[in-house]
Order: structure tokens, then sequence, then C-alpha cells
């Protein structure tokens, strides 16, 4: 039995740092999109071979991914304050008693 906790723990583990290895990586490649089409989006029209044009798109690319970063971690704010749970969890004096490992 104790080999199986063992065996679940570290299944659980894998798959937690797995999930945060590709959310990583998705929101990587959510915020490289939102630059680059905020960066296209400020060329369209202006002269791509000035050197002060490019420094601009530039700037704005960052700026982009900046707020939208932030837009993201507010939101995950939000949720996290709508979620949290405040006091002691309850627990029921009838129980068997729980030891973690």
């Amino acid at each position: 039995m104790r080999r199986a906790g063992r065996c679940w723990a570290s299944w659980s583990a894998e798959s937690a740092r797995c999930s945060a290895r590709i959310g990583g990586s998705l929101g990587t490649a959510l915020l490289n999109t939102l630059s680059t089409s905020a960066a296209t989006d400020y060329l369209s029209g202006k002269n791509p071979k000035d050197p002060a044009v490019l420094a601009h798109a530039a700037l704005e690319s960052y700026s982009t991914a900046y707020w939208w970063s932030a837009a993201f971690f507010a939101a995950g704010l939000i949720i996290s304050v709508l979620l949290y749970r405040r006091g002691a969890p309850v627990q029921n004096p009838d129980a068997a008693p729980v030891v973690h490992m």
C-alpha cells in the first residue's frame, strides 16, 4: 500500500509539472502572437525601412504584450479572491486521523 501511495504522488507531481509547462508554453505563444500582431498593425501604412518607425513598432509590441499579461494577471487575481475560503477548515471530530507523508 505504501508503494502505491508513492506512485500516485509521483504521478500527481509529474502531471502538475507537465500542466505548468504546457500552460507556460501556451501563454508565451499567445503573448508572442498578440505582440507580433500589434507590431504588424503599427507598421501597416508606414515605411518599414525607417529606424524610428521600427523602434516605435517594437515599443508598441512590448506595450501590448505587457498590458495583456497585466490583464491576465488581474483576471487571475480576481478569480483567486472570489474562490478563496476564509477561516480554518471545519474538521469532523469523529473522523479518523489523517497523516500526510
